[in-house]
C-alpha cells in the first residue's frame, strides 16, 4: 500500500509539473503516439510536405542524472537543444523525445531503470521504431535523414539498420556509439538491459555518416570517439562542449 501511494504521489508531481512546461515552438505542432509500453512525444513541422526529404531529430538521454549516483524522477531535458534545431531548421523536419520524456506512462515512467540502465532496451527501441514506422507511415517521404544528439545516436543507428530502404544519410552529434566502451572509459555501470550500437554498425556501412564531436567534450571524448566509428567520417568542433559551441546540424 505504501509503494502504491508513494507511485500516486510521484505521477501527481511528475504530471503537474510536467504538463506546464510542454514547450510549443512556433511553426510546429505536438503530438504524441502511444506504443505498447510508452507515450513518445513528437514535434512535427506544420507545414511539412509529404514525399519529400524528411529529417528527424533524435533526442538524447535528457535529465536522466541528477547526480553521478542520483537518478533523476523525470529524464525530460532541461536544455531543448535537440528540439530548437529542429524548429528552426528550414527542412521539414520531425522531432523525437525519448519514453518517459515530456509524456507519462504510468505503468512504467515510475521507474528510472527506462532512462538509466533500459535506456537503450528493446522495449525502449521498439517503442521508438514504432513511432518512427507511424511518422514514415504518414509523411512517405521519399528518404530520411537522421539527426541524433549524444545517447540519441544509439537510438538512431538501431533505427537506421531497419529502415535501409529509407533512411539515406546520419548525423551524430556528440553520439554515445558503444556504449559498453563509454560506460567503461568513465568507470560507470554497464548498460547490462541496453542494446549496443556497435553491434549495427555493419549494417548501416552504406549510409552516408557524418559524427560530430566537441574537441572539449569529457562526456563523451574525442579519443574515445575515434575507437568506435571511421575517423574519416568524424568532425572535431574544437571549442564545443557536451551540449556547448555545437554546430547547427543544418
Amino acid at each position: 500500500m505504501k509503494n502504491k501511494f508513494v507511485i500516486f504521489i510521484f505521477i501527481l508531481i511528475w504530471a503537474l509539473g510536467g504538463c506546464s512546461s510542454l514547450p510549443m515552438p512556433e511553426g510546429m505542432s505536438f503530438e504524441t503516439y502511444e506504443t505498447k509500453d510508452f507515450n513518445i512525444a513528437t514535434w512535427t513541422k506544420q507545414n511539412i510536405k509529404q514525399k519529400s526529404k524528411l529529417k528527424v531529430y533524435i533526442e538524447g538521454d535528457g535529465l536522466a542524472w541528477l547526480t553521478p549516483t542520483r537518478p533523476s524522477m523525470d529524464p525530460t531535458p532541461k536544455n531543448q537543444l535537440v528540439l530548437t534545431w529542429a524548429s528552426n531548421d528550414p527542412g521539414n523536419t520531425v522531432y523525437m523525445a525519448r519514453p518517459c520524456q515530456f509524456v507519462f506512462t504510468e505503468d512504467k515512467c515510475y521507474s528510472n531503470y527506462w532512462w538509466t540502465n533500459g535506456r537503450f532496451s528493446p522495449e525502449v527501441i521498439n517503442a521508438m521504431d514504432f513511432t518512427f514506422s507511424k511518422v514514415l507511415e504518414k509523411y512517405n517521404p521519399e528518404s530520411v535523414e537522421l539527426v541524433a544528439y549524444s545517447g540519441g545516436a544509439t537510438v538512431a543507428i538501431i533505427l537506421a539498420s531497419k529502415h535501409l530502404d529509407v533512411v539515406k544519410s546520419l548525423i551524430t552529434i556528440e553520439g554515445v556509439i558503444d556504449h559498453a566502451k563509454w560506460t567503461s572509459w568513465h568507470d560507470d555501470t554497464p548498460l547490462t538491459g541496453s542494446l549496443n550500437a556497435a553491434d549495427y554498425l555493419n549494417k548501416i556501412s552504406g549510409i552516408k555518416q557524418l559524427h560530430i564531436i566537441g574537441g572539449k567534450d569529457t562526456t563523451v571524448p574525442l579519443k574515445l570517439a575515434k575507437t568506435w566509428v571511421d575517423n574519416k567520417k568524424i568532425l572535431v568542433v574544437k571549442n564545443a562542449k557536451h551540449g556547448k559551441n555545437l554546430p547547427k546540424p543544418y
